[in-house]
């Protein structure tokens, strides 16, 4: 569709003072740049179409400062100028897209270097500037049909830092930019090569970006030198992080990804294969630098050693070839290194391998950045050397255009093609004259044009076409908001346009949609992961896909065909500077944190992993397995049933119940008997008699902290059970009970004389005709002793929650532990304050008593005498003898096992001083009255 074109109308003068202060910084600012233009050099370095809007694209399609016929012109960026082309006559025969107004554009050639850069935008800033000094603004209408008229509609772009920069658009009706026809076979030049200090057209309308440059250091001259007007510059080959610093490059945006994507590939591929030591070869340049700074970030993260080194570059970007000489030299030093990342621009890395082929250096798997991975000029070198080489690359996934819409080439509109042509392929073309001497032998479509290359090119086209893309749909929707309305005149400034590009979502013409933070990164990346084989069959090297890395809204995937890798020495590398200890062993980390020296794991530590840089002590409760590589539970041992001394107590604790429950039998058969009626607390001593054997067997237990909480607490209450009986046993304790038990009863002592109350309290026990009921005694007797055990082990129960017993673990051997119960020290010192003062008592109260001349606290028949207060003075004598001399040994005996014996023999004892003082000695007074009677 044909399109209208809107005329302009000068609206009013600026201030002229203004302008011209910061025309002269400008100027003065190139000047303290020393940048010397050719003035001839730089008309040779355009191309121009007219537009209703220009966009200004600069790029290095010679890779050398003079524009002779000696010049190495770059296959890429011939590629990007007819992707430039072919983009911007499809954007302009799209109706739905910038509808009525129609993209021009202005192709620079900086011949790859920073100062030529300079001069661009020099000149581009000259450009803008003049117009708006010479001019007051105009007015755009981006459509007729919205209620303005043509002549009243008008359009002003205002740059960010200054309000005056507004661009002359005038109506171009230039025939002469219409495209030759593409059957003429002799094209002219003055169609299409205009200069633009010349075309007044377009020196007059608006600049509305610049896209480029070739490489990071041009694109860093060019965005620092347009930065005061603001004009957005869209990146689509810079890939260096230093454009991340946003704050020195506010008004650009790129299409490509950013290398720290590239850098987080690579290392992903360098962990997927378990290397450790990697060597960086970098030039000395923004995107080598910037490359390096990101691996050594990414190798931090990785735990992967980087050893870098940087080559030096000259002005003109070539590299020295004696630093790289000198950087090769030092790569074969190193024996340890087998992987290496070469992070280069094309020609460099070219250079690199051409002396890596003089030296003759094998058995290194290279690693080639993206900047040069897949290019064809490396697939003529020796096999040998480039064999199992892996690369990254963009995803070559181009956007295909409709089959209504073919692409024309011709040297018509491309005036580097057929110099190009010339100068790098067998086509036939008279050079001199710009005539093809055959018109078959040139291709005509897009198709046929990427055949005459032997690299693919769909990266720059790709990229290209996002970034005009990103810039037309971009301008169409502010012309969309801009529309105007009551004849308003809209201002539209630089930082509006900006905010627009950056707003811009879109699938685009790569693999991963096109979506830019708030500083204008591409936020998703999509890397073809490549390596270089040796194909027999056509005895030549070939790329071969392996895999991809990408990542879309924060989502990372790795996908890596190994089998597809053919490695330069027929097996995986094994790139580490050392070699993994052993099991049992520790890293010490010497000058780098990728080389180590193998230490062992002190006794009763581990290293968990061969990676290990220190080793892990065990637990008490473990132990080293046989390599030293984990922890293991120790075998735990006790003092059990199948041991020799739990042999030994289980004999004696056998043979003292069999004896006790004997006793008891004999005992019971005489219930008659006075000494059965006078005893105190039968029933509980019964039960102590019988259970009380049993307790050495809770020793014998497996030992966990409940089983020896309830030991300690069975242990406490066996003590203050044989205490307590002995204690209100004695004669003198008795009486006091039993005259308590007349005062809760009421029973009075009337009619007799204090001799004779004193007789029968002496005699309660035994007397059975006495009016204190034996019964009723026993049942005072007992609940006084029964709150004197509560009041012993209320600690135990007030402190249940806190676990007063404690497993003791006791190292015997390396991998041997014996547990035992070790009640806690508060516990131990008051139970032996106790047993203390309760012994002393006893001793002390039952002495007294079987002292006293008025004690009739015994049992006389004839010849026959049992004096129940000697016998329970000498019991409690033997008990106290076994308690003070077994307890301390036990408490602080080294040697757990001999603890333990000594705690059950200390039982054990006191359990046959008890059983032989209360039922054996009555017995045997009964059976000798028996015997006496026979």
């Amino acid at each position: 569709m044909e399109k209208t074109h809107c005329r302009f109308q000068k609206k009013k003068m600026m201030n002229l003072s203004e302008k011209y202060i910061v025309l002269i910084i400008i100027l003065l600012g190139q000047y303290a740049r020393r940048c010397t233009v050719n003035e001839q050099s730089y008309e040779f370095a355009n191309i121009t179409m007219d537009g209703d809007y220009i966009i200004d694209f600069v790029l290095s399609i010679h890779e050398g400062n003079r524009p002779d016929e000696d010049t190495v012109i770059s296959v890429d960026n011939v590629v990007a100028v007819e992707a430039i082309i072919s983009a911007i006559e499809y954007i302009n025969e799209d109706a739905s897209l910038l509808s009525n107004v129609s993209l021009g554009y202005v192709i620079h050639d900086d011949f790859n270097s920073p100062q030529q850069v300079s001069a661009i935008a020099m000149k581009l800033s000259q450009r803008i500037l003049s117009n708006s000094l010479l001019t007051s603004g105009y007015q755009l209408c981006p459509n007729k049909s919205n209620g303005c008229s043509q002549s009243e509609a008008n359009f002003s772009i205002v740059t960010e830092s200054h309000s005056f920069s507004n661009v002359n658009i005038t109506q171009s009706t230039n025939s002469d930019n219409k495209l030759s026809n593409e059957n003429d076979v002799e094209f002219s030049e003055k169609n299409y090569y205009n200069d633009d200090a010349k075309d007044t057209s377009i020196s007059q309308k608006p600049v509305v970006a610049v896209v480029g440059s070739s490489t990071s250091d041009t694109t860093v001259s060019l965005a620092m030198n347009l930065q005061l007007l603001g004009i957005p510059i869209v990146g689509c080959m810079a890939t260096s992080n230093v454009f991340q610093r946003w704050l020195y490059f506010p008004n650009f945006i790129r299409v490509v990804p950013s290398d720290k994507f590239q850098a987080q590939a690579i290392f992903d591929i360098i962990v997927y294969f378990e290397w450790s030591y990697i060597f960086v070869l970098t030039s000395n340049n923004y995107y080598g630098l910037e490359g390096l700074l990101l691996l050594e970030d990414e190798a931090a993260k990785q735990n992967v050693c980087l050893n870098s080194l940087s080559i030096q570059a000259h002005r003109n970007s070539s590299i020295d070839e004696k630093s790289i000489r000198n950087a090769l030299d030092k790569l074969n030093e190193d024996d340890r290194v087998k992987v290496v990342i070469v992070f280069m621009l094309p020609g460099e890395a070219q250079k690199l391998f051409v002396e890596v082929s003089r030296k003759n250096i094998t058995g290194i798997t290279w690693i080639a950045s993206e900047a040069w991975a897949g290019r064809g000029e490396f697939l003529t070198l020796p096999p040998h050397i480039m064999q199992g080489i892996i690369g990254v690359t963009l995803n070559s996934q181009t956007h295909k255009l409709p089959d209504e819409y073919p692409v024309k080439i011709h040297p018509g509109r491309n005036k580097w093609l057929l110099p190009f042509l010339c100068q790098q392929y067998n086509i036939a073309v008279d050079c001199s004259l710009k005539k093809l001497q055959n018109i078959s032998d040139f291709p005509r479509n897009l198709t046929s044009f990427y055949d005459c290359f032997p690299v693919s090119l769909n990266f720059i086209w790709t990229y290209m076409f996002d970034a005009i893309y990103t810039i037309a749909k971009g301008l169409h929707n502010l012309l969309e908001v801009k529309k105007c309305e009551n004849k308003s005149v809209p201002t539209i400034n630089y930082s509006e346009l900006l905010q627009n590009y950056k707003d811009i979502r879109f699938k685009g013409f790569s693999a991963v949609p096109i979506q830019f933070d708030r500083y204008g990164e591409e936020i998703n990346a999509h890397y073809d992961i490549l390596t270089l084989q040796f194909n027999e069959s056509i005895k030549k090297l070939e790329y071969i896909n392996i895999g991809s890395w990408q990542q879309v809204n924060s989502d990372t995937s790795l996908t890596i065909n190994p089998s597809d890798i053919h490695w330069n020495k027929g097996v995986k590398p094994m790139s580490r500077c050392s070699v993994p200890c052993g099991k049992g062993y520790k890293r010490k980390i010497g000058s780098q944190s990728c080389c180590w020296v193998c230490e062992k794991c002190p006794p009763g530590w581990v290293s968990t992993s061969n990676i290990s840089y220190k080793c892990l002590r065990c637990e008490y409760l473990k132990h080293p397995n046989d390599d030293n590589s984990e922890c293991v539970d120790d075998k735990r041992t006790w003092f059990s049933y199948d041991s020799p001394g739990g042999i030994i107590i289980i004999l004696l604790c056998c043979v003292g119940e069999l004896f006790s429950v004997t006793l008891l039998l004999l005992f019971s058969k005489h219930r008659n008997h006075n000494l059965y009626i006078g005893m105190s607390f039968k029933f509980l001593s019964f039960l102590v008699a019988t259970f009380g054997f049993l307790l050495p067997f809770t020793f014998l237990q497996r030992h966990l902290d409940i089983i020896c909480h309830i030991n300690i607490i069975c242990l406490q209450l066996f003590y203050a059970l044989h205490l307590s009986l002995m204690f209100y046993s004695i004669g003198t304790i008795r009486h006091y009970v039993g005259h308590l038990n007349r005062l809760f009863k009421n029973i009075p002592l009337k009619g007799k004389n204090k001799k004779d109350k004193s007789n029968e309290m002496n005699h309660i026990t035994f007397n059975t005709d006495t009016k204190c009921c034996s019964l009723n005694c026993i049942n005072m007797g007992s609940f006084v002793f029964i709150l004197t055990v509560l009041l012993r082990i209320s600690p135990l129960a007030f402190n249940g929650l806190q676990m007063p017993a404690q497993v003791v673990i006791k190292k015997v051997s390396t991998n041997n532990i014996f547990l035992y119960c070790r009640s806690k020290d508060w516990d131990f010192y008051f139970a032996l304050l106790y047993e203390a003062i309760m012994l002393c008592l006893i001793l002390l109260f039952s002495n007294k008593s079987r002292n006293s001349t008025s004690n009739n606290d015994i049992y006389q028949n004839g010849s026959t005498i049992y004096d129940n207060d000697k016998i329970i003075y000498y019991e409690a004598f033997l008990i106290a003898l076994v308690c003070f001399t077994f307890t301390p040994f036990e408490r602080f005996e080294s040697k757990p096992w001999i603890a333990t014996i000594l705690q059950s023999t200390a039982v054990i004892i006191i359990q046959y001083i008890f059983v032989v003082s209360t039922y054996g000695t009555k017995l045997y007074v009964i059976y000798r009255e028996r015997n006496k009677r026979k």
